[in-house]
Parts: structure tokens; C-alpha cells; sequence
């Protein structure tokens, strides 16, 4: 991939940390208090291809409330994993994102607004 974005002078700028298993409905696994290792093994190895690929960003989506959790739980979760990731991409000069979606499009998603990410 590195060899076909500098052949022709394209960059990937950003890619989503971990997202579980997007066909089985996941969308997203930063949020869910049952999956940390999970997303921590996936952000090490999406670090590694940031590195190789040169992005500058990263993207976490923190996904859809977990049954049996609380969303004082995923907001816990989600604020340990963030800081987790934050660390690993800034150690390489990497900027992490976080994405919020509308209850619209992904009903069930943790974070729907601006505010909620900046709390």
C-alpha cells in the first residue's frame, strides 16, 4: 500500500482506530467496557501502519452502547481508551479524533454531539 500511495503521490490522512466487526454491526469498540483489550491490541497495530503509511490522524469511534453496561461505564471506558490512544499516536506525532454520530444514522451510538465529545 506504502509503494501505490507514493508511486502516486497520494496520502493516506486518516483511518479509523479499531471498529470490531463492522459486518456483524458493530461501529465502533472504544467505548465498549467489554472490549478494551481489544481495541488496545488495535491500537497498537493501527499505530505500526500510521507509522509505515505516514497519516497524520486517527480516528476513534467509540460505537454503540453495550447492553448491560451503563453509560456512566462507556463514558469510562471510553475516556481510559481515548487517553490510552492518545498516548500511542502522540508518541509518534500522530493526532487522534474522535467521532460523533447523529442517533439517526447509528441509533445506539455513544457520543451524538459535539458537546458530549468535549466532556
Amino acid at each position: 500500500m506504502k509503494e501505490a500511495l507514493d508511486t502516486n503521490g497520494l496520502q493516506v490522512i486518516n483511518f479509523n482506530l479499531p471498529s470490531g466487526n463492522w459486518a456483524g454491526g458493530d461501529r465502533g469498540i472504544g467505548a465498549s467496557p467489554n472490549r478494551v483489550e481489544e481495541f488496545r491490541t488495535g491500537v497498537k497495530t493501527a499505530v505500526a501502519y500510521a507509522k509505515v503509511l505516514g497519516t497524520p490522524r486517527l480516528n476513534c469511534l467509540v460505537g454503540k452502547m453495550v447492553t448491560g453496561f451503563s453509560r456512566g461505564d462507556h463514558r469510562k471506558t471510553a475516556v481510559e481508551n481515548l487517553k490510552f490512544a492518545a498516548d500511542a499516536v502522540g508518541a509518534i506525532g500522530v493526532k487522534q479524533i474522535v467521532e460523533h454520530i447523529n442517533p439517526f444514522d447509528i441509533p445506539g451510538f455513544f457520543l451524538n454531539r459535539v458537546s458530549e465529545v468535549l466532556t
